[in-house]
């Protein structure tokens, strides 16, 4: 039995591809192990979204090319692969394989005979189904479900369309399928992601259907929560808004990314639209759902950001009071019109902004989750921590938000919904009891 050690690098999109790899191989015969050094394959699947994650990438592959042993193959996968091709080759000799974004589900055929050519790079374009064999490296209570691949929005700065492709969604009777089966195996919170959730459907039903989907989805029994991430703001519709109002299954979390909102950044960026129609969702979330959580992430340091857009950011996320909040500092993509563009901010720049907007948000997180002492909310198990267990509540999205700790006393197991009152708040965790 060859066994296979798994690197899953980036976001919860390209853990998907992992965990399906993972159930490839699994049906081939193959054998998981945790331990690198225990393993006959190794596989990194990489990102490229930023520096940071193509560093993080090709120091990975690196390392463990240096930490081979004889007999041992590396395989490379995923985003960075699609995205330098060549130049992996070039750079990491010691690699037996690169394999892109749509070959990937060749894995099983390629660790048991590693190709002369070792690039196996094609056109993106693949996605999932239901019937794909997938090992999940999440816990089973909470499964990340992807309803679409690649994106037709084409901003500015983002390489992503052109690592995966334009849109391409899955039938929705398809994704309902795959959550009444990953419900029946005992799946309680499903997080339907994609690189533009909002814009789900457009391609095969002529317009976005991600409100036709929910509809569905909330029907299917054993599912408490769904969680959406990655939502356009210029698609964020009434209709929309009003589901998540009505239906307790949709949980009340809107993950929102603005990237910034000075009108002229936002135009440099190709966002399509302006401040004026994202302090109109804003609103429209608040006062139709005003327990519901915004999170959203802000690039800071893009051309053409000069100091008065840059304030007028800093001051919005003081009044906007966004319940989570993520930042980046612009990542310059020789391939896009951002990347070529003149007037590039300089690092200090950048990192000085980036400390600015983290330093303000902290003071907001900090207040709002103070004013939740005294409160009860019902939390999502996720398992045991150092000092206890580690919960969630419908507003905090597993690996990226907060989480509610209780004490070591506190009996519950993994996957158990539970009422907790909350007695303590920092910057980004609370702390409570069960009821």
């Amino acid at each position: 039995m060859i066994k296979v050690g798994m690197i899953s690098l980036g976001c919860s999109k390209n853990l998907v591809d992992s965990e399906i790899m993972l159930g490839i191989l699994a049906e081939s015969g193959a054998e998981a192990v945790s331990d690198p050094k225990k393993a006959d394959i190794l596989i990194v699947n990489t990102c490229s979204f930023v520096k940071d994650a193509v560093k993080e990438s090709e120091d990975t592959i690196r390392e463990f090319s240096r930490k081979k042993t004889p007999g041992q193959k590396l395989i490379v996968t995923g985003c960075l692969v699609q995205k330098q091709k060549e130049l992996l080759l070039k750079k990491f000799p010691g690699a037996d394989a690169f394999i892109g974004v749509s070959e990937f589900t060749r894995i099983g055929e390629v660790i048991r005979a590693v190709p002369v050519n070792k690039l196996l790079v094609s056109k993106p374009g693949y996605i999932y189904n239901k019937d794909t064999p997938r090992v999940l490296a999440t816990p089973l209570h909470s499964v990340y479900v992807k309803v679409s691949e690649g994106c037709d929005n084409r901003c500015n700065y983002c390489s992503i369309p052109s690592i995966r492709g334009p849109l391409k969604s899955r039938r929705f009777e398809d994704i309902a399928s795959e959550v009444r089966n990953l419900a029946l195996i005992g799946a309680k919170e499903i997080n339907l992601i994609s690189q533009d959730t909002t814009n789900y459907g457009a391609d095969i039903y002529g317009k976005p259907a991600l409100v036709r989907l929910l509809k569905e989805l909330v029907k299917i029994r054993g599912i408490k929560w769904i969680r959406l991430l990655y939502l356009y703001p210029s698609r964020v519709t009434e209709d929309l808004i009003e589901l998540v109002a009505s239906e307790k299954k949709i949980c009340p979390y809107f993950d929102i990314p603005l990237q910034h909102i000075n009108d002229g950044v936002l135009k440099l960026m190709g966002r399509k639209y302006n401040r004026a129609k994202a302090e109109a969702v804003i609103k429209a979330i608040r006062s139709r759902i005003p327990r519901a959580a915004l999170r959203t992430t802000f690039i800071v340091g893009h051309p053409g950001e000069d100091k008065a857009a840059f304030d007028e950011l800093a001051a919005f996320v003081r009044a906007a009071r966004f319940d989570k909040l993520g930042v980046f500092a612009y990542s310059r993509e020789t391939d896009t019109p951002s990347g070529i563009k003149k007037g590039q901010n300089s690092e200090k720049t950048k990192k000085e902004r980036f400390s600015r907007i983290m330093s303000l948000q902290k003071i907001v997180s900090l207040e709002l989750n103070k004013a939740k002492v005294g409160s009860k909310m019902e939390v999502l198990v996720d398992g045991a921590g150092q000092t206890g267990l580690v919960c969630r509540s419908s507003t905090d999205a597993p690996d990226v938000d907060g989480r509610v700790l209780l004490p070591r006393n506190a009996k519950a197991a993994p996957g158990d919904f539970i009422r907790v009152k909350i007695t303590g708040a920092s910057e980004y965790d609370l702390s409570g009891s069960p009821e």
